[in-house]
């Protein structure tokens, strides 16, 4: 029979406090109203988180066989009650799981507070090796209680923790829903593909839970690993709580201590330091992990397979080390070493997932010349090996969805793909800015907007982030929007000039000043020629000197460029060099402003059924175009 056995006072779980003592059930300090088969119920459930209990160690512990109740009726009444209580819900439990006709279980971190206000005990939905054992008939309380602990003490002992302070109570960590993980702090030049492989992971592994919002790599560790005021930090990333660390190589062992500082006061919410044999980081990474999560109060934090094969971690490491550079160079490099991760160790499927990411970054910035399709096909490939592995890798699903959304123009699948990546990890950035150019291209301009918004929100500080937001509000046709967008970036962070943003929404306004100023600030060596061309207060001039910088390889940029100049045939024949390239941008087609001038001409619609563009095959069912709508100049959303 499962007891709720007397236990070391009161019991926190994300906002609530519970006093079995009394019964007593506390949101935020206020007191919520609980009755007593409820607050028996949910005593159960502390006293064994992460443990199912069945209903029939319910019905022992609560109705006695001699007491005589519709048990299935009063139990299903209770756990509602309890529900409302918590503000949960059967659908999408945040505390109560229910298991269909087995039992109960809750599914959060449980922190036992003893009466001197000391964590005397941490109960969480670790794995079942962790877990405190559930109660045995005929073991006292006193000895079940003993037994926790010296399995809570051993835990610690064999993950080789050395050291662990925490400076504020639990409930103030979790109540921290946007966090950013800080560069670690690595002395040795030669371990920082470690360093920062570990905070990645972190970033990774917390992302997974939709109940925290995680800043993404680019915008945090743009802070360096100097000393700064983390306060300062927390209002530019817009997080409650930063994670920080240093870690340490002597010999064969690692040492890393972590710590959560709280933005808001710069107080140190939670530390700890781990040490790890180098044969064995994935452990290391996981235990930070974990670890973070619980004090976070996060659920569904990420727990990848373990990896295997330690020198293809290493490998792996410094292979993300290599992709984050994002230089061709580098590319190539991070191709090499995840390569040779996975050849060391096929079922590795964070591997295979950064080989699909590397392949596809190389495409996607057109750094492969001649060699676009074996590429695109290799980054394919890649993916769905790292999703046979692990069904649940985000990564791959969203390099995946990119794929299919710019070589096979699966609009659908791709959608299925994109919302399977942002399901499994809410905070990856990427995901949603890619989603959004699905959104944009397929004409859901609105979807796009706020699935844009929400990729930047991940990480304000990235350019691709900033950019796509701002070409959106172009394919918007908001171009005073855009423009104000690119102004906030840049103050800021002076270095974000999103010229390219700036001259188009200029253009398209007709501002042909405007267009020449934001036009040289993008090509400085150009700048005399543009304000000559900009003299007569012609568009037409700029717009030819604009060509002149954009490369051959760029034809959808070229065709845009001839399309607004009113030279049709050189704007579809680059067009079809587009399509037949399989350029990722060529989607863009039907939404784009500067094309509006071709939709009357059949080779348009022609182009944008091939593409598989939804609205084209509407055009075409229809019998008649559907000209792109076109507000006024200068149109701001709610203009």
């Amino acid at each position: 029979m499962t007891e709720a056995a007397p236990g070391p006072g009161i019991a926190r779980f994300g906002v609530f406090e519970f006093d079995p003592d009394t019964g007593e059930l506390r949101k935020q300090g206020s007191k919520v109203r609980l009755q007593e088969q409820p607050s028996r119920i949910l005593e159960i459930l502390l006293r064994n988180s992460g443990r199912v209990v069945t209903r029939d160690e319910l019905r022992e512990s609560l109705w006695p066989a001699d007491t005589f109740v519709d048990f299935d009726h009063s139990l299903n009444t209770a756990i509602r009650k309890l529900r409302t209580a918590l503000d949960d819900s059967a659908d999408t439990p945040r505390y109560v799981e229910t298991l269909a006709k087995r039992g109960y279980r809750f599914v959060v971190p449980v922190e036992w507070i003893a009466p001197d206000g000391a964590a005397a005990l941490a109960v969480g939905s670790a794995p079942a090796s962790d877990r405190a054992p559930a109660a045995t008939p005929g073991m006292s309380v006193r000895m079940r209680w003993l037994r926790i602990a010296l399995i809570a003490a051993a835990g610690v002992a064999v993950a080789g923790i050395v050291g662990s302070k925490v400076l504020k109570p639990s409930p103030a960590a979790t109540m921290h829903r946007a966090i950013a993980v800080l560069p670690i702090e690595d002395p040795d030049q030669a371990t920082a593909y470690v360093s920062e492989g570990i905070a990645e992971a972190i970033i990774d592994g917390l992302s997974a839970s939709p109940s925290i919002r995680v800043t993404a790599r680019t915008s945090s560790f743009r802070y360096g690993k100097a000393p700064l005021d983390l306060r300062v930090a927390g209002r530019e990333l817009g997080v409650t709580a930063v994670v920080t660390g240093r870690l340490e190589h002597r010999g064969d062992e690692y040492r890393l201590r972590l710590e959560l500082v709280d933005t808001n006061d710069g107080a140190q919410l939670w530390a700890k330091e781990y040490r790890q044999q180098a044969s064995d980081l994935d452990t290391l990474r996981a235990r930070a992990v974990r670890d973070l999560a619980f004090r976070l109060g996060v659920t569904n934090a990420d727990r990848p397979r373990a990896v295997k094969n330690a020198e293809a971690y290493d490998l792996y490491l410094r292979g993300r080390y290599h992709w984050n550079l994002r230089a061709r160079e580098d590319l190539l490099r991070a191709v090499e070493y995840f390569q040779r991760a996975v050849e060391l160790d096929p079922e590795f499927a964070s591997g295979w997932a950064g080989l699909a990411n590397a392949y596809g970054t190389l495409v996607g910035n057109s750094m492969v010349p001649g060699r676009e399709e074996e590429t695109q096909l290799k980054s394919i490939d890649a993916a769905k090996r790292a999703i046979e592995l692990d069904a649940n890798n985000a990564e791959a699903y969203a390099s995946l969805a990119a794929s299919k959304l710019s070589y096979y123009r699966d609009y659908r699948g791709a959608e299925n793909d994109f919302k399977r990546a942002i399901a499994l990890n809410p905070s990856i950035s990427t995901a949603h800015l890619w989603y959004a150019h699905l959104l944009q291209k397929t004409g859901r301009a609105d979807e796009a907007l706020r699935e844009s918004d929400a990729g930047w929100q991940l990480d304000p500080y990235s350019l691709p982030a900033n950019t796509g937001r701002c070409t959106g509000r172009l394919m918007a046709r908001r171009y005073d929007d855009a423009l104000e967008l690119a102004q906030e970036a840049q103050a800021r962070d002076p270095a974000m000039k999103l010229t390219y943003c700036s001259a188009w929404a200029n253009i398209l306004k007709g501002d042909v000043a405007a267009a020449a100023a934001a036009a040289s600030e993008r090509y400085p060596e150009k700048a005399t020629a543009f304000e000559s061309a900009a003299a007569p207060g012609s568009v037409n001039g700029v717009l030819r000197v604009y060509l002149e910088n954009v490369p051959e390889s760029a034809e959808y940029e070229r065709a845009a460029v001839h399309a607004m100049l009113g030279e049709r045939d050189l704007a579809f024949a680059q067009l079809e060099r587009s399509f037949a390239m399989h350029r990722a941008y060529a989607g863009f087609l039907w939404v784009d402003p500067r094309f509006d001038s071709l939709h009357d001409d059949p080779q348009f619609l022609d182009i944008a059924l091939r593409l598989g563009l939804p609205q084209a095959k509407a055009a075409a069912d229809g019998g008649k175009r559907v000209v792109s709508p076109s507000p006024a100049r200068g149109g701001r959303s709610g203009d």
